[in-house]
């Protein structure tokens, strides 16, 4: 390969980058910075089901590196975030890419009976009567699996293959016949 120009430092050092569930609508990006060099303020930006990110929140340099911000009013799914730290001369970079499930709590319909797991997925469920599609997705949101069944609206065990190639964290999405989602579950596989 060839490198021309200078390699540019990062502006950030980050110690950590973590993100909670606020409630059913909102998250916490919280973060915290070991060394800020020439360091002018973040942008956090978000991706809806990992297609494009746009910028949600500018928050600007505080002197102890200590960072907090509530993002609100997302939609259900899963969305990705992501700190571009920005630099006095305007260069950046981009922090790793972080994933968070957004959903009403209306999970207790649907259970994982084993997670982490390293064969199929296990499920209990709560579901009206009809057709519905899991989709197995990796962190970026990709498919990796689909598969239709049925419930009969009774509670029942169900047993899904799916089963990705390599061991990591995955998200389960449940939809129904009008394209609903009615569930996204993390999945670890071992």
């Amino acid at each position: 390969s060839i490198l021309i120009g200078t390699p540019q430092a990062l502006p950030v050092n980050l110690s950590y980058f973590n993100i909670s569930k606020e409630n059913s609508q909102s998250v916490e990006l919280n973060w915290k910075t070991a060394q800020e060099k020439n360091f002018s303020h973040f942008e956090i930006e978000a991706a809806f089901n990992g297609l494009i990110f746009s910028k949600k929140a500018k928050v600007l340099h505080v002197e102890n590196g200590n960072y907090s911000q509530i993002i609100d009013g997302l939609n259900e799914g899963i969305w990705y975030f992501r700190l571009k730290m920005v630099d006095t001369d305007g260069s950046f970079a981009f922090s790793a890419i972080k994933s968070i499930v957004i959903s009403d709590d209306i999970d207790s319909k649907v259970v994982l009976l084993k997670n982490p797991t390293s064969e199929n997925i296990k499920l209990k469920l709560k579901l009206e009567q009809g057709i519905y599609q899991s989709i197995l997705m990796d962190q970026l949101g990709r498919t990796i699996s689909q598969q239709n069944f049925t419930s009969n609206g009774l509670e029942s065990e169900l047993t899904l293959p799916h089963k990705p190639l390599t061991t990591g964290i995955y998200f389960l999405k449940l939809i129904n016949e009008d394209k609903q989602i009615i569930a996204i579950k993390k999945v670890a596989f071992e």
